[in-house]
């Protein structure tokens, strides 16, 4: 995949004057922003601000200032149900519809009647809005209250930030942050707060990161060309030259397998920069004091750390499910670390709750905002991550330390305190701990099933959706290229 600068300096005022329009509120009121900010595919150790801050220096630098969240769980290994999890404040499985189509397996749909935190916002007077890389995040009608959103598949306009002065300006990444200058002068031209959602694609394979941060890779000897490392990806494309990464990670040299993992956190330094820029803006507006930003991501990704490379369903070990969650802003603690174990369900009851509003009454996950105060949180509650793509039956549920991954085979039972890589399957050596997480997991089943029949609810299946969604999900790597003609 390439990548290109642009280079047409007309637009550069028409950036500075937006995103400083943008942070600073545009508004006579003193309601707080809310800045939501996805990075696709973020593995929750890429973000480490002790051993590679240079990495990460703009979502560390936000860390310090704010609440980071050690262990947060997304709920679900790939995007759909994740996203599904994450706006929804409930697991996605109470979501889930079945389908016709034999080669699938499930899809999701969200209730109009369910009040999102979106929605909740702007009956308060926010405007919402959001850009999304990744369409998937938005096909299980979770985009409710997202008064304006746009899309990016491909490249930006042909526009040129050359003129942007290297202490505030960065690398526009394939236009994409060149295609968001119309929705963001949508959004601030009129006054009151906003609610504004960036979902970034840039560590999702293939692992290609601007040119500029491939200027200084180093590698030993390779049996290949740095060009095909650059186009593993998902699924075998010959049109574009990309080979399957969960294929051909297997046979991988160390070598090899260290360029990918070098190469990824690159694409997450690129993550970084892009954030940097809008954190810069921020300060640069004095608008710090009246805008919360949260950071996180939809899932993580594998490196044959269990087997298993890239994510899309085929592993619910935590390099595919643990994720980075930071919240910072006005009233929130800074550098406050939280241990406890979370789940991205969390999220959206936490942010009603700071905002106090009205919304997500059937939401499962809970609150977080004692530890944006700076407090102990309440007794944690057992959560689960749900595998509905390719591996059914497959589901993980989380109580405390202990983890149980439950395959059609029998369940993996893991301690994450004392294993955290999850190499001791503890099952034989804690039977009761595998007994009570067995029925944890079936009572979690029963109240997703309660609700699904509750709700009775009318969803398009994967076999109505129109041409696109399907090719984004086959792009993606979620479904065969096959399985649709």
């Amino acid at each position: 995949m390439a990548h290109r600068r642009i280079h047409v300096s007309t637009h550069y005022r028409v950036l500075l004057i937006v995103l400083m329009l943008m942070v600073s509120g545009c508004s006579p009121t003193p309601e707080v922003n809310l800045m939501l900010l996805v990075a696709d595919t973020f593995r929750a150790d890429a973000l480490d601000c002790s051993e590679h801050r240079d990495r990460t220096p703009h979502l560390c630098a936000l860390s310090e200032r704010g609440v980071v969240f050690e262990n947060a769980y997304a709920g679900g290994p790939w995007t759909f149900p994740s996203t599904v999890a994450l706006f929804s404040g409930t697991s996605p499985t109470a979501y889930e519809r079945a389908t016709d189509e034999p080669k699938l397996v499930a899809s999701y749909w969200v209730p109009d009647e369910e009040v999102l935190l979106a929605e909740a916002l702007s009956d308060r007077g926010y405007r919402t809005a959001g850009f999304f890389e990744n369409g998937i995040a938005l096909r299980a009608n979770v985009g409710q209250g997202i008064e304006t959103h746009a899309l990016f598949d491909g490249v930006g306009p042909a526009v040129d930030f050359s003129a942007i002065p290297s202490s505030i300006g960065f690398e526009f990444r394939g236009g994409r942050n060149a295609g968001m200058l119309p929705l963001l002068q949508e959004i601030v031209t009129a006054p009151g707060p906003y609610f504004l959602i960036q979902w970034m694609m840039d560590p999702h394979a293939v692992y290609s990161p601007p040119p500029s941060f491939l200027s200084d890779l180093t590698h030993g000897p390779l049996p290949r060309s740095l060009e095909y490392y650059l186009r593993l990806g998902n699924g075998d494309d010959p049109r574009r030259g990309i080979r399957d990464l969960a294929v051909v990670g297997p046979e991988l040299a160390p070598a090899e397998l260290q360029l990918i993992r070098d190469l990824y956190h690159r694409e997450v330094r690129s993550v970084d920069e892009r954030i940097g820029y809008v954190l810069r803006a921020l300060d640069h507006a004095e608008a710090r004091d009246h805008t919360l930003v949260v950071f996180t991501s939809d899932h993580g990704e594998g490196f044959g750390e269990h087997g298993g490379f890239l994510h899309g369903g085929r592993s619910l070990h935590d390099e595919f499910v643990r994720v980075p969650l930071v919240i910072a802003g006005p009233g929130v603690a800074r550098g406050v670390r939280v241990s406890d174990r979370v789940s991205l369900i969390d999220l959206m009851p936490t942010l009603a709750e700071w905002f106090g509003v009205d919304a997500l009454s059937h939401a499962t996950g809970r609150s977080l905002v004692p530890a944006l105060r700076g407090e102990a949180l309440r007794a944690s509650q057992p959560f689960w991550v749900v595998d509905v793509s390719r591996q059914r039956g497959h589901a993980a549920v989380i109580d405390g330390d202990y983890k149980l991954i439950q395959r059609p085979e029998g369940g993996v039972l893991y301690d994450l305190a004392a294993d955290p890589n999850e190499r001791l399957d503890i099952a034989h050596l804690r039977p009761e701990v595998l007994e009570r997480l067995s029925r944890t997991l079936d009572s979690l089943r029963d109240r997703a099933a309660a609700k699904r029949n509750v709700r009775a609810l009318d969803s398009p299946a994967y076999n109505e959706w129109d041409a696109e969604t399907v090719r984004q999900l086959q792009t993606l790597g979620y479904l065969d290229p096959d399985t649709f003609q």
